[in-house]
């Protein structure tokens, strides 16, 4: 499938599409590793009702005691700490979403503005330009519903819409989607919880413009990877940060899990 109105998909035309690697950077953890670390992430780890009222967001506001069994915890798992505290913060807003409402829901969006600028700076380094940003599709959708008369539905917009396909790891991708924190493994989150949410967005996509690439800053699952409908594909974010260093740009927090 291609992109409405997207060029040929045959023999030549293939040939001249552009491609790069995505390599993985951050581990690949599975649903038990994500078990093991849930022990040492949470006063109670069994009890989400409590946690609204007993955990902090801010990993730096727990007790020194607790950072330090949750960086060893992370040791042991062989993962990143921002991909544990990541996981945290998606079990604790499944349970306490209310934690992110005012001043959380800002910093939240600005790291993920933060990444999607990261994204493009390392796409354009690619040398990929023909590219519409969400901004920009949002843009034309509304000079379009301006010359549509009666009922005019939106179409879906991902972070980053090709003009012609692009060959990614071997894959063919129309667009790219972009995510800052860990898509984790767990089945017991609420339907707000974003690794929910996500599956039902990038399904969006794969009706509308074909097969697609996922980006999660802090990596992602096993388990989630395998969850992913036909068509759409993973990466995690360490590379964009990698290359951006190579050629002397700072990517500065924008990884960071918020």
């Amino acid at each position: 499938m291609s992109q409405e109105g997207g060029g040929e998909n045959g023999g030549e035309k293939a040939l001249k599409l552009k491609s790069f690697s995505w390599y993985q950077v951050h581990p690949v953890l599975t649903m038990e590793n994500e078990h093991r670390l849930r022990r040492y992430l949470f006063k109670t780890p069994y009890e989400p009702r409590k946690w609204g009222r007993e955990e902090p967001r801010d990993f730096l506001l727990l007790p020194e005691w607790r950072q330090t069994r949750i960086e060893e915890a992370v040791h042991r798992e062989k993962c990143l700490l921002s991909q544990a505290l990541s996981l945290r913060n998606a079990l604790l807003r499944s349970a306490a979403p209310w934690l992110w409402h005012g001043e959380g829901d800002v910093l939240s969006a600005e790291a993920g503005r933060r990444f999607e600028n990261i994204v493009e700076e390392f796409l354009k380094l690619k040398g990929l330009s023909d590219f519409e940003t969400q901004a920009q599709q949002l843009a034309r959708a509304a000079r379009e519903r301006l010359k549509s008369p009666g009922y005019f539905q939106s179409p879906p917009t991902p972070d980053f819409l090709f003009a012609q396909p692009v060959l990614i790891n071997g894959k063919e991708v129309w667009w790219v989607e972009v995510k800052c924190f860990y898509a984790c493994a767990s089945t017991d989150l609420r339907p707000w919880a974003p690794t929910f949410k996500v599956l039902t967005q990038v399904s969006k996509y794969v009706v509308k413009f074909g097969p697609g690439l996922l980006v999660f800053s802090q990596g992602f699952s096993a388990e989630f990877r395998d969850r992913l409908p036909a068509g759409v594909y993973v990466v995690d974010g360490g590379m964009c940060e990698e290359v951006l260093c190579e050629f002397g740009l700072n990517p500065g927090e924008a990884l960071a899990t918020l």
